[in-house]
């Protein structure tokens, strides 16, 4: 007979036995796709009358139902692309609407209009657009990747075996199915809506910003929904708690390609001491965000590892809390560099714009060569600044 819930308790599976079976011991195995998206199985074994001998081990019968390493491998791969095109795409879009708008015109006074500022405008906008859609790609393709693969993974068969058949159908109906079918659409969605929204010549609309941070905001759910916050008791709490821990992460990490793939191509547009203003705005907004962010995704973090992990002897006995220590040491290096950032960078930055230092003057008091008429004088910037001698 088919598998059924016994009583719908939803965490218990049962199956009719034949009548008339013969005595002795048999192994009964199954596997299913838990809520989170992961395959389990396992098995046990049973006796009718008398046992009996040669029983095929629980081990052994699983053995050839399991996706070999690399179908495992592109899976994990896969949840990767797709956690890494969340915090591209949300981390600029958030940047683009929110944060360089209003550092560009606390910059720029009331030249806003001047020629240097439209161009650098422009090309931030630009820039920001195409890591977006970059990002909507990665994340639709790996989204149905993933579906496809946690299939084969479900059925020990290969990707492109399992298309169409029924462990397609039963991912499909599951929830990570569920969950991650939506993420495609969303993502495709969000690539229609920069593409028509988000032009170079043309200011995004109160309407625009608020349909595509509504866009964005559903993908910031795909991670906990189609994963363990959606299917650990008590939900209310673990689904807000990863939205939280997405964002902040996407914030940061997004907001960091922002700055080097856009603002910096953007600020090249502009002159020199204007230039360094822009950069003081800009970077000093964004650092005061990520400071907010890194407690947001620590507060957040704790509160799931509370509830994920089931006794403090996990973190250094399960992989999940294996996990959570590796995120945890590499948090505190980010958080180290940028407390240097903003103990060091930050104010010579804002000493040469107060100054109305140029270009060159501006890099000398952040420790760099400086350029004369276009060309890196390092000599000039030992002579200028002694401790570079020594970073060199």
């Amino acid at each position: 007979g088919g598998a059924f819930h016994p009583d719908r308790k939803s965490n218990t599976y049962a199956v009719a036995l034949e009548g008339g079976l013969a005595d002795g011991t048999y192994t009964a195995t199954y596997q299913v796709v838990s809520a989170d998206g992961h395959v389990i199985s396992a098995g046990s074994t049973f006796s009718i009358g008398a046992p009996s001998s040669g029983t095929a081990a629980v081990s052994d019968l699983l053995a050839g139902q399991k996706a070999g390493p690399i179908t495992r491998g592109a899976l994990t791969l896969a949840r990767g692309v797709q956690f890494a095109a969340i915090a591209l795409g949300v981390g600029v879009l958030i940047f683009l609407l929110l944060l360089w708008p209003r550092a560009r015109a606390r910059a720029c006074g009331e030249d806003q209009h001047g020629p240097q500022w439209v161009a650098a405008d422009e090309r931030f906008r630009q820039r920001s657009r195409r890591l977006i859609l970059f990002s909507a790609a990665a994340g639709a393709l790996s989204a149905a990747l993933a579906i496809g693969l946690n299939a084969a993974n479900l059925s020990g068969e290969s990707f492109f075996s399992v298309l169409g058949g029924e462990a397609l159908s039963t991912t499909l109906d599951s929830r990570f199915g569920t969950v991650w079918s939506a993420a495609v659409i969303i993502w495709l969605a969000l690539a229609v809506g920069a593409a028509v929204l988000i032009r170079p010549t043309a200011q995004t609309g109160g309407r625009a910003k608020l349909l595509l941070l509504i866009v964005a905001a559903m993908l910031l759910l795909v991670p906990g929904l189609g994963g363990h916050a959606g299917a650990v008791s008590p939900e209310w709490l673990l689904v807000p708690a990863n939205v939280l821990h997405v964002l902040a992460a996407s914030t940061w990490a997004g907001g960091i390609a922002a700055l080097l793939l856009a603002v910096r191509p953007a600020s090249a547009q502009v002159p020199a001491a204007p230039r360094t203003r822009l950069l003081v705005e800009v970077v000093g907004d964004f650092s005061a965000i990520a400071l907010i962010a890194v407690v947001a995704l620590v507060a957040s973090g704790v509160i799931q590892a509370i509830f994920l992990l089931g006794q403090l002897s996990d973190l250094f006995s399960s992989n999940y809390g294996l996990l959570v220590l590796a995120k945890s040491a590499l948090l505190l290096a980010l958080v180290a560099a940028g407390a240097a950032h903003r103990r060091r960078t930050l104010p010579r930055l804002r000493a040469a714009a107060a100054t109305g230092s140029s270009r060159a003057a501006a890099r000398r008091r952040i420790g760099a060569p400086y350029e004369v008429n276009g060309v890196t004088d390092v000599r000039a910037t030992k002579a200028a600044n002694p401790s570079a001698r020594r970073r060199q």
